[in-house]
């Protein structure tokens, strides 16, 4: 699966070329979807251009390996539009997920507190909500729990889970689901070591520490399908986008 520059180049501009296309968005039946797809082009355009840029392999594996995460996260936004026919995926994106993230940070922030005063089991549910208060004094643990809950399907292990449950009859996401998806879990696996300080991503670096090629093509592939993607998306909601299918396939004459 060969992505050239050019390729990135045509999909910028037809990406690019759309009018308006915030407002279309905000006014649209899919609000968040639609923004939430978008945000993630943006995201993993600028990795992607970084990526192009650095001289050093151990980088380069760092910035793929959270190009992939972004991926797998836009795409299963994607999937779930796709499969359910609304914007739900993308109201829990912003608001579920957010909130976790939000309560995982000040969590997290509560344990580093505890080691300050010697308080081992700090990160408490109680704890949390008088470090929130007043804005979250109401807040039950099943509301806690359950923003945790739905949040978390955007956890890698539970998106690979959902995709193998859940297939869509569609021969673009046959293939994607497939070839593309399975390389791209095996990646976010193998790629951990460098985000984590393993001893496994220290030894391959040594090993290749020049060789940036991989990255820089894979964070191409991943750029060109998360544009593709959400030209699938504009396509499946409004027929002023048709011309947009010349744009979303390698064999499209447009890319000759």
């Amino acid at each position: 699966m060969m992505i050239t520059e050019k390729h990135i180049i045509i999909v910028e501009k037809q990406l690019d070329g759309i009018e308006n296309l915030e407002d279309y968005i905000n006014n649209s039946k899919y609000p968040k979807v639609l923004s939430a797809t978008l945000n993630f082009i943006e995201k993993i355009k600028a990795l992607q251009s970084d990526i192009q840029n650095i001289k050093s392999n151990y980088t380069a594996n760092c910035l793929l390996r959270t190009i992939v995460e972004h991926f797998l996260v836009s795409y299963y936004i994607f999937y779930r539009f796709h499969l359910d026919n609304n914007d739900d995926v993308g109201k829990k994106y912003y608001t579920d997920y957010f909130v976790t993230e939000c309560f995982k940070k000040d969590m997290y922030q509560l344990g580093v507190d505890g080691m300050l005063t010697g308080e081992a089991n700090n990160a408490t549910f109680e704890n949390l909500k008088k470090k929130l208060s007043p804005d979250f004094d109401d807040l039950t643990q099943t509301e806690y729990d359950n923003f945790n809950r739905e949040g978390k399907q955007f956890d890698i292990k539970k998106i690979q889970n959902f995709l193998i449950k859940n297939p869509l009859p569609d021969n673009h996401f046959n293939k994607v689901n497939k070839e593309l998806i399975p390389i791209l879990l095996g990646k976010y696996n193998t790629l951990s070591s460098y985000i984590h300080g393993g001893p496994n991503a220290e030894m391959e670096f040594k090993r290749n520490k020049y060789d940036l090629s991989d990255g820089k093509e894979w964070s191409s592939i991943v750029l060109f399908f998360t544009i593709t993607n959400f030209f699938m998306m504009l396509i499946s909601i409004d027929r002023k986008f048709e011309n947009l299918k010349d744009y979303i396939s390698l064999e499209s004459q447009n890319y000759k």
